[in-house]
């Protein structure tokens, strides 16, 4: 029996769930948040790297809460040592009359907030790099910035925790049972609590309609768009450039908001606060309804001379909206012991820490801390001065020489910088963006592990991977591996079957070959030809991978570790002391090791490396179960990898999204990784996959409901770069790993480890060496 539960683990239910663990009536360990997903997540509307956090608002009760609001932040970034702000300055513009900057204006007048008016010439004079007409004034929210969104929610789950709160994640609440005792049933069975909180942003309508509320709450797919500078540096956070918003007024049905170039180097991220209407569970399904874009396109072409009007990078992100848009923070009408928060309204972030105190003091009875009827649910029906937080992190003045620098920290590098620490090499691991992100190949909810290789030195490498998942496992106390098995499917002659099933007899791997007829009888949901050979890798399953990727950077800084994310490397210089020159100072380190994934090539071409590698972007698809069941992983459904002579396609059952199967091309289309979401109509691999699915898998929709994105780095060959630089031998590179090297990632991380202690190495190197490529000779 719990006290409290909280649904959702987004940023306005982690705050509600961490306000009541540390509340005096309550034990934190009798408080439990859920979430229906796998932490962390990008599925609703709290993912991403930063949000604008400002005082600047025209509705007085809003700029009351955001003093707190910055209060509460601070204490965050205390208690947790972690930076979470960082101060930039806000740029309301907006066209005569100036009626929501007046008003703004005067509830930070009366506020104490510092605020400097900017009649249009003064607007001119010190923004020349915008082009606004002399009808519009504007107005510099001076301690408005950023915050570092998923740091965000991770911290406050992290204070949540250390009250002693309970976190179940991937767990989808199916019913709520009101009553005294309210019973929540689940897909792991049944909670019983006293009193609820539903925090679950755009699944919130799905959850109350059956209590007997239907509120008019729309959930819009939002495009967040990154645009690239012209003259590098003009928006850019590092020169002071603040955040833009022009909010909605009497003349205009829109707004628009930009933060300065801070996530992508060079790229600004400008966006509209409107969007498509979706549902929460197909998100993706219009994904290439570009008429917000278009709007942007427009407005960067008439204010924004110094970017180019198409987005280099084009991300999704969901609000849930009130006609209103003010929030709901109200109890049931009839049951007390149910408390709703929802309808945030894209502005509900940098509010969460006092919407949680306001959802933990309505559960818990207490009076709130603010008037509440903005925020009631009738209203649809007729029934301290915050302190300078200045935290960027410099290392301008930094001195020591590290015995090692990782320069890239997705999964490759962060196992490799882990591999360091923990023999005692004092490692410091180099992020370009702040953690933890989706720019590169590392995140996301999941990836297929398996010991089914042709190649026998990945079995074999394998073989000792597992073993090491498994201590990861142990040491964090984290489960990152989920048992599923894998279908190996080939059409005859089936060499790469054939090669698979004997290195896995080869390697005494625990394996079956099926008969079509075996198949056919055991997964009747499938449909393949006579000619298709089938084997089972009965110890494959799927890696956790956002969970595995921040478990393995734990374990790097227990042993010592440091990470500096948010910080691009822009020069190497080799020598006996390594210098590494990064956008906040120079580092030096005996030895560097660089896995920075798709941007492998801009790195290593100054070292005079030009490597064949070519990166591509992979449209990761998810699709809708036709009979809910039938291709879950709770229900034994296995992963599956098809060779095909157009290309692999892969598979993983319904796990991350509930009723939604992963099923994508090994393939995509070639690009810039700065500007990857550039070809963004390019949809012939979606199409390619509709028509596998139409023809293999009847009980899926064939149309993805879901579609994000992801980056591969391939070598020619498909095989990985583990190697030293041919001239520097304290330069390590680990380069290609071509979709394929996630599994691998603890054997990665041991190598390139001992490559830089100059260790016997574990496995031999010959397939992963640079000299395949070129007549030279490795320093090996």
């Amino acid at each position: 029996m719990w006290d409290v539960v909280v649904i959702g683990a987004g940023i306005e239910g982690s705050s509600a769930a961490w306000m009541v663990a540390r509340d005096e009536k309550i034990s934190g360990e009798n408080t439990l948040l859920l979430d229906q997903f796998s932490l962390p997540h990008s599925r609703g509307s709290s993912g991403g790297q930063c949000r604008v956090i400002r005082f600047a608002y025209s509705e007085d009760y809003y700029a009351a809460m955001m003093k707190e609001a910055y209060e509460l932040w601070l204490h965050i970034e205390q208690a947790t040592e972690t930076t979470l702000y960082r101060k930039t300055g806000m740029l309301w513009v907006e066209q005569h009359p100036t009626t929501l900057i007046n008003e703004a204006q005067q509830h930070m007048k009366q506020l104490g907030m510092k605020f400097t008016s900017l009649p249009p010439a003064q607007l001119k004079t010190d923004f020349p790099m915008l082009s606004y007409p002399d009808d519009y004034s504007a107005f510099i929210d001076h301690d408005a910035g950023l915050l570092m969104a998923e740091k965000a929610v991770q911290s406050i789950q992290d204070l949540f925790k250390s009250h002693g709160g309970k976190i179940y994640d991937g767990i989808q609440v199916l019913e709520i049972l009101p009553g005294d005792i309210i019973q929540l049933k689940t897909t792991k069975g049944v909670l019983k609590t006293r009193r609820v909180i539903i925090a679950a942003g755009p699944w919130t309508s799905k959850l109350i309609k059956p209590l007997g509320i239907h509120l008019p709450l729309e959930t819009l797919a939002i495009n967040v768009c990154y645009w690239k500078e012209k003259r590098p540096g003009w928006y850019s956070l590092d020169t002071g450039f603040p955040s833009v918003v022009e909010r909605e007024s009497p003349s205009k049905n829109w707004t628009i908001y930009s933060t300065p170039c801070y996530e992508y180097p060079g790229l600004m991220k400008m966006c509209s606060h409107d969007g498509t209407k979706v549902d929460p569970d197909q998100r993706d399904l219009e994904i290439f309804s570009d008429g917000d874009i278009k709007l942007i396109s427009s407005y960067i072409k008439k204010h924004f001379p110094g970017l180019e009007d198409t987005p280099s990078i084009v991300e999704r992100c969901m609000y849930t909206v009130t006609p209103d848009r003010d929030f709901i923070l109200d109890r049931h009408p009839r049951w007390r012991n149910i408390v709703i928060g929802a309808g945030f309204s894209g502005h509900g972030f940098k509010l969460a820490p006092v919407v949680g105190k306001l959802l933990s003091e309505l559960v818990l009875d207490k009076t709130p801390s603010y008037r509440m009827d903005p925020f009631k649910m009738a209203r649809f029906f007729p029934q301290k001065v915050f302190p300078n937080m200045a935290m960027s992190q410099s290392h301008k003045g930094e001195d020591r020489v590290w015995d090692v620098i990782v320069v890239g920290a997705g999964i490759e590098g962060s196992s490799t910088a882990w591999h360091l620490a923990k023999s005692g090499q004092r490692t410091l691991q180099i992020e370009q963006f702040p953690l933890p992100h989706s720019r590169g190949s590392s995140h996301g909810q999941s990836r297929i592990i398996r010991k089914a290789y042709e190649e026998d030195y990945f079995v074999n490498m394998m073989k000792e991977a597992y073993q090491i998942w498994f201590d990861i496992e142990k040491e964090s106390g984290v489960q990152v591996y989920r048992k599923t098995g894998l279908l190996c499917l080939e059409r005859h002659p089936a060499k790469e079957v054939e090669s698979v099933q004997r290195n896995l007899i080869k390697h005494g791997m625990k394996y079956r070959r099926l008969t079509i007829d075996e198949l056919r009888k055991e997964y009747p949901m499938l449909n393949y030809p006579d000619n298709c050979q089938v084997v089972m890798d009965y110890e494959a399953g799927l890696l956790k991978a956002n969970k595995a990727l921040g478990t393995i950077q734990n374990l790097f800084r227990k042993h010592g570790g440091t990470i500096y994310d948010g910080e691009k490397v822009t020069e190497i210089i080799p020598g006996s002391i390594v210098h590494v020159r990064t956008s906040m100072g120079v580092h030096k380190a005996r030895s560097v090791v660089l896995t920075v994934g798709p941007w492998a090539s801009q790195v290593l071409k100054p070292l005079g490396l030009h490597l064949p590698l070519k990166t591509v972007a992979i449209n990761v698809c998810y699709w809708k179960e036709k009979h809910p069941g039938w291709y879950s992983a709770d229900n034994n459904f296995p992963t599956f990898i098809d060779a095909l002579p157009s290309g692999h396609i892969y598979g993983i059952p319904c796990n991350e999204y509930p009723g939604l199967m992963k099923v994508c091309l090994h393939n995509g289309t070639e690009m810039d990784p700065d500007h990857r979401d550039s070809r963004l109509s390019n949809t012939w691999d979606i199409d390619h996959l509709s028509a596998y699915i139409r023809q293999h898998f009847p009980g899926l929709e064939d149309k993805p409901s879901v579609v994000e994105r992801c980056m591969y780095t391939v070598t020619p060959d498909e095989q990985f770069i583990l190697d030293r630089h041919p001239r520097w031998d304290n330069v390590i590179i680990g380069a290609g790993f071509s979709g394929t090297g996630f599994k691998l990632a603890p054997i990665v991380g041991k190598v390139l480890a001992e490559l830089v202690m100059k260790k016997k190495l574990s496995y031999s190197l010959e397939p992963f060496r640079i000299a395949r490529f070129f007549p030279v000779k490795s320093v090996l």
